[in-house]
């Protein structure tokens, strides 16, 4: 993916789980700004305003807050819960939808495997979809091989390490991409 045509920056969306400043949000702030800006422009989708929002504001990043973002966790695991996410999943189809063809987004990331509304809005309106996998999965045991079919049906998965990508069985779309953060940014 290169700039567009006219030779105008891509817009990429980038759909993340949380607002804070761990290491996940790191690496989401680090990859959005360190982006070439006459080839791309992020624009970033958070289930809350924080730390990350603001940080990304300041660096000209355009940020949309959705609290209803349907983010996958554990306390989810239940019949009504279930249920919930799946709501929070087509709701986010047309939300997020709205957000990309706004924006002009030609690809979506979703930064965490947990981020379940990037690739239902990718999918409703034909942009590719990169789900990122930095979790591993071993407690998971019992709906991993379920879910690990929902994150391969992305064009692409980066895997945070060896160990990720090993989760995925040898699948094509499964790939390490090394992260690192730089030590002026732990400060």
């Amino acid at each position: 993916m290169t700039a567009g045509a006219g030779g105008s920056p891509r817009a990429v969306l980038y759909v993340h789980s949380s607002g804070r400043r761990y290491g996940a949000d790191r690496q989401l702030a680090q990859l959005v700004t360190g982006l070439d800006p006459a080839r791309y422009r992020a624009v970033v989708v958070l289930p809350e305003d924080g730390p990350l929002a603001m940080e990304l504001r300041a660096a000209d990043v355009p940020v949309h807050v959705r609290p209803q973002l349907a983010v996958l966790r554990r306390a989810l695991f239940t019949p009504r819960g279930l249920a919930g996410i799946a709501r929070r999943v087509a709701a986010d189809a047309v939300v997020l939808g709205r957000i990309i063809r706004r924006h002009g987004a030609a690809l979506v990331h979703s930064n965490t495997s947990v981020t379940l509304g990037g690739a239902a809005a990718a999918r409703a309106v034909g942009r590719p979809h990169v789900w990122h996998a930095r979790e591993i999965y071993a407690d998971f045991a019992r709906w991993w091989p379920i879910y690990r079919r929902v994150l391969l049906t992305a064009d692409a998965v980066p895997c945070l390490s060896e160990a990720t990508r090993r989760e995925f069985a040898g699948a094509a779309q499964a790939e390490v991409i090394s992260e690192g953060i730089p030590a002026e940014a732990l400060a």
